[in-house]
């Protein structure tokens, strides 16, 4: 479990002052705090590639979570990147709910997904 306790908060802010970019991997993934968006100064929130699979499920609830994800990123000013886009469906996807960034085979290395 991943908490935002006033030692890891702090630790962040001094890797921002020295002009470090942090972000969140795999955010989704296991019993992750949302408390840690608000608190920390992070740069961008990477949201786990198996939540991103699951976009093609019709009972998933995964556009849910990845709206959700995508405002609250925006609150903090971080971006939103998307782990394992496999394939242009996915693309289309996340564009619609507004994730910066994506990567996986189909992409490659993180790229911005609006041109």
């Amino acid at each position: 479990m991943i908490v935002a306790t006033d030692e890891i908060v702090s630790r962040i802010q001094a890797l921002r002052a020295v002009g470090a970019k942090v972000g969140l991997d795999d955010y989704g993934a296991g019993d992750c705090r949302e408390n840690i968006l608000e608190l920390c100064a992070l740069d961008f929130i990477k949201i786990d590639g198996e939540i991103v699979e699951s976009l093609g499920s019709p009972v998933s609830q995964a556009g849910d979570f990845v709206e959700e994800v995508v405002y609250r990123a925006s609150l903090i000013g971080a971006k939103v990147i998307a782990e394992r886009v496999s394939g242009r469906h996915l693309v289309e996807r996340l564009l619609s709910y507004g994730v910066d960034l994506g990567q996986g085979h189909f992409l490659g290395s993180p790229q911005p997904l609006a041109k």
